[in-house]
C-alpha cells in the first residue's frame, strides 16, 4: 500500500489459481483470503498498542519496565517472552518484542479509550475496499472483555483481524496518522484513452498526532536495526516494521506447532512510500515472523527498489 493515499499497489495469494480452469480448484484457492480470511495478529498489534500509549502520553520510550525474566503471572494466566530479560527500556519492549512488557504497559489505559483507539484504526469493522467478500473481522467490546482480555489484546490474540486492514491500519501509524480508504483502481479511461473517472484518496480520519507518527516510525526502525526484525533489514534504504507470530487456533485451542508468521514493514523510514504485510501460514521452518516473513519482505523491497531505479534510469533525459 501507498500510505500517503491508500492506494493498493499490489496483492498477491500463494496458491493462486487459474481463472480460466476455474473448477480445477477448491474454493479456498479461488478466494482472496487479504479481505475474506481473518487471524490473530500477534506481536505487528504491538505497535498500534504502543501508538496508543504514546498517544495518551502514558509511557515515554526510554522508560524502564520488569519483564521478570521471561516469565509473569498475570491473575490466573502465566505470560511468557520468547526472549528472556530482566529490564527493558519501552523501546527494548518493542525491540524484542516482549508480551510481558506490553500486559503491564497497557494496564495504564482506560478499557474505553483503548477500544476506540483500535476501532480508529479500523479494526473490527470493513475497510470499504472495492472487491467483493471483505469481512469486518472480530473486536469485542470492553463490557465483553474477561479479566485477562486488555493484557492478551496488547499483543494481538483475542482478536482477528484481515491483511488489509493491519496493511491499512499501519499506512495511518507511519504516515502522520490518518487512515485512508484502501483504492485499487486509480481511474477508468474511455476507449480514446481519456479520463472518465479519477479516484482520489479517501481520507477516513486522524488517529494520532503526527508527534506520535514521528515516534512510531522511529521506534519500528529500530526493531529492524537492534531486534526482531533484522532479517528485513537493507543496507540501502532504511526500513521499519514489526515481526509477528501468533498460534493458529485448530478445534478450539492453541496449536502447539502451527503458526502464523508476520512482518509487516515500510520504507523509507524518513517518508513512508511503501507498506508491506507478508503473511506465513504454518511455515515448516522456522516459525516465528523474524524468521521467515522478514526475509520475504527484504526480497521483496530488493526488487521493488531495482524495478523503481529500472523505470527511472528508462525515463530519465538520455
Amino acid at each position: 500500500m501507498d500510505p500517503n493515499t491508500g492506494e493498493i499497489l499490489a496483492l498477491a495469494n500463494v496458491n493462486d489459481y487459474d481463472p480460466n480452469n476455474y473448477s480445477d480448484y477448491d474454493s479456498f484457492q479461488r478466494k482472496n483470503r487479504c479481505i475474506t480470511d481473518t487471524y490473530e495478529p500477534g506481536s505487528t498489534f504491538k505497535a498500534i498498542t504502543l501508538a496508543t500509549l504514546l498517544d495518551q502520553n502514558l509511557c515515554t520510550e526510554n522508560e524502564i519496565i520488569n519483564v521478570e525474566n521471561g516469565k509473569y503471572k498475570y491473575r490466573d494466566k502465566t505470560i511468557m517472552d520468547t526472549h528472556k530479560n530482566k529490564m527493558l527500556s519501552v523501546r527494548g519492549v518493542l525491540e524484542q518484542s516482549s508480551n510481558i512488557g506490553m500486559t503491564k504497559l497497557i494496564q495504564r489505559i482506560d478499557d474505553e479509550v483503548l477500544y476506540k483507539y483500535m476501532r480508529g484504526f479500523g479494526f473490527g469493522t470493513v475497510t470499504g475496499i472495492e472487491l467483493p467478500g471483505e469481512v469486518k473481522g472480530t473486536l469485542t467490546k470492553p463490557s465483553e472483555w474477561s479479566l485477562v482480555s486488555k493484557a492478551f489484546l496488547s499483543f494481538g490474540y483475542e482478536m482477528a483481524v484481515t491483511p488489509i486492514q493491519l496493511v491499512t491500519a499501519f499506512s495511518a501509524l507511519v504516515n502522520g496518522g490518518i487512515l485512508y480508504q484502501p483504492q485499487i483502481v486509480k481511474r477508468l479511461l474511455n476507449p480514446s484513452g481519456e479520463t472518465n473517472l479519477e479516484y482520489k484518496p479517501r481520507e477516513v480520519r486522524r488517529i494520532i498526532s503526527q508527534k506520535t507518527s514521528d515516534r512510531m516510525r522511529n521506534l519500528l526502525a529500530s526493531v529492524v536495526k537492534n531486534g526482531t526484525g533484522q532479517k528485513a533489514n537493507l543496507d540501502f534504504v532504511n526500513v521499519g516494521g514489526k515481526t509477528g507470530t501468533s498460534k493458529i487456533l485448530e478445534n478450539g485451542k492453541y496449536s502447539e506447532s502451527n503458526y502464523n508468521s508476520s512482518f509487516v514493514g515500510f520504507f523509507p523510514v524518513e517518508n513512508p512510500q511503501v507498506v508491506c504485510l507478508i503473511l506465513v501460514n504454518s511455515p515448516q521452518v522456522g516459525g516465528y515472523g523474524g524468521l521467515v516473513a522478514a526475509p520475504i519482505f527484504k526480497e521483496v523491497t530488493k526488487r521493488m527498489l531495482v524495478s523503481l531505479e529500472e523505470s527511472y534510469q528508462n525515463d530519465s533525459p538520455k
